[in-house]
């Protein structure tokens, strides 16, 4: 037999059989699916580099960075989402260097902000949440009001606004 060819036994049957030989050109290509199959896998489950099976808060915790930055508030943003990470950056969000301890696991990406311009924005949402939250009694004030307003104007009763509006 020449080198080119090797041969095989098959363990069912203990037939012997040749293997098929390869060419360099095939085996390329075999080669070039296996890496195309290993960077498939590698797009699916992440390239952190982390354990596959660690759990979320840990490869999220950044309280090492957070000690160091007690002035900033941190958030992980995705940077694959282009529109969320202008969003944050709008917002005044900039990324931390990877000097200062800034990191990236899979798409999210560590993100700070003063600590004063968070408080600043949570007071602000409080009070539109507040706001909204208190809108239909001020809407049925008004209407009290204008209630009242009629009465007087048309009919020529004086009657209190606070009376119309019933209050449990």
């Amino acid at each position: 037999m020449s080198d080119d060819k090797k041969i095989a036994t098959d363990a069912a049957s203990g037939v012997i059989k040749k293997a098929p030989v390869q060419s360099d050109t095939e085996k390329k290509a075999e080669l070039n699916r296996m890496t195309q199959a290993a960077d498939r896998i590698e797009r699916t489950t992440g390239s952190s580099g982390a354990v596959p099976l660690a759990p979320k808060g840990m490869l999220l915790d950044a309280s090492d960075v957070s000690k160091t930055m007690e002035d900033k508030r941190l958030r992980w943003v995705n940077v694959n989402s282009v529109e969320k990470a202008q969003g944050r950056t709008a917002q005044g969000y900039e990324r931390i260097p990877a000097a200062e301890g800034g990191r990236q696991v899979g798409n999210l990406a560590l993100f700070s902000l003063s600590r004063e311009a968070y408080e600043q924005r949570v007071a602000a949402v409080a009070k539109l949440g507040e706001e909204r939250l208190n809108a239909h009694k001020a809407e049925v004030e008004q209407m009290a009001d204008a209630v009242a307003r009629e009465l007087r104007d048309r009919h020529g009763i004086q009657v209190n606004a606070e009376r119309i509006i019933i209050r449990e």
